[in-house]
């Protein structure tokens, strides 16, 4: 028998649900501003709350599968737990809180919207973002913001950098950081930045969010140094293109913009080809 999860609205009706269409619908059906939304009990369910629109707040708990939601239009959110590759891809708007751990590309082609994470990341975290903020509050892993063209990366704790800053979008580090980024220099935050981005932070509900705003200047490339390109993942199979903007052999959602099409038209043309129709 398929994991069951629980679904509770308010406080009082309950459903159950076993597949990731049933869990995803129920939600759908549920979603409101007035009442919050919770799911338990994941168990390495793909897709949860992938291409979810509209206003309302869920709070899921337990351990999702890969693209946790991925295309996020508006709802807020919450995981309990942990989550497999491309958590928030592709979001649009919204809020995205996670409370343990991810892989792999974390918001990678995020348009929109805010996220954070508070437990450890895989490699690719904000890679390809064209807008909205995404704050890692906890280790990453490599190539973090690569290919951004917009939006702002705020990496609370970064490990020692290992490839040179993207050329555009806004990459935060604590003033501290800055000097071990190779081929980087460090440009400091005009005083309407900070306040802005103090409130950001504090709406997120991170912890001293004044004296983290503070601290944190840009990365850009020092002149005459260009970004660098994400290298090929240990293990991915020969012939496969890799990288953020290819993937690494396994589907990954289309970036923003590159058709013409909206966010809703390009996640049904993805959810399509997972289900290989």
């Amino acid at each position: 028998m398929p994991f069951r999860t629980c679904l509770e609205v308010g406080e009082v009706e309950q459903e159950t649900a076993f597949t990731t269409d049933d869990i995803n619908a129920a939600v759908r059906k549920h979603l409101s501003p007035q009442k919050p939304v919770k799911v338990g009990g994941l168990d390495g369910h793909h897709a949860v709350m992938c291409g979810l629109r509209g206003e309302g707040r869920v709070t899921v708990s337990g351990r999702a599968g890969d693209l946790l939601a991925a295309f996020l239009d508006g709802p807020q959110v919450t995981l309990v737990g942990s989550a497999g590759d491309y958590a928030g891809s592709t979001m649009v708007s919204g809020t995205l809180l996670v409370e343990g751990a991810v892989g792999r590309g974390l918001c990678c082609h995020m348009v929109g919207g805010r996220a954070r994470l508070k437990g450890r990341c895989g490699d690719g975290a904000g890679a390809m973002m064209s807008g909205g903020l995404l704050v890692l509050d906890g280790p990453v892993g490599s190539g973090p913001g690569e290919g951004m063209t917009g939006g702002t990366l705020v990496l609370v704790q970064p490990a020692k950098p290992t490839s040179r800053p993207p050329a555009g979008g806004r990459l935060l580090v604590p003033r501290g950081a800055a000097a071990a980024a190779p081929g980087a220099s460090a440009v400091e935050l005009a005083h309407e930045e900070v306040a802005g981005l103090q409130g950001q932070l504090e709406q997120l509900g991170v912890p001293e969010a004044s004296r983290l705003a503070g601290d944190l200047v840009r990365l850009v490339p020092q002149a005459g140094d260009r970004p660098s390109t994400p290298a090929a993942p240990a293990g991915a199979p020969k012939g496969v293109a890799v990288g953020p903007e290819a993937g690494d052999g396994r589907p990954e959602p289309p970036g923003p913009g590159r058709d013409g099409r909206t966010a809703a038209e390009r996640f049904e043309s993805f959810a399509r080809e997972m289900k290989g129709g």
